[in-house]
């Protein structure tokens, strides 16, 4: 496919060790395009968002919510991943 629109994206939020979340990341890196829609994001902490942008991004999402969070300052994490929210 050309593009994955997930609506109540957050639903994928275990990842792949949930079966929602596997579908979705095993169908991801299939489309050239990847959206999300979702109202919570991250629900249950950071790791809802690696999960995330991990589908939007493969490879490379989930290290960047990593690298983002990492130092504890959550006004830098918004600033650095602002880029990929419109």
């Amino acid at each position: 496919p050309s593009m994955i629109v997930l609506d109540e994206a957050h639903r994928m939020k275990l990842g792949v060790r949930g079966t929602y979340g596997a579908a979705c990341m095993a169908l991801g890196p299939l489309a050239r395009h990847r959206l999300i829609l979702t109202g919570t994001p991250a629900p249950n902490g950071r790791r809802d968002l690696e999960n995330l942008m991990g589908f939007v991004w493969p490879g490379h999402g989930q290290r960047a919510v990593e690298a983002a969070v990492a130092g504890g300052d959550l006004a830098q994490a918004s600033k650095a991943l602002q880029p990929l929210f419109t």
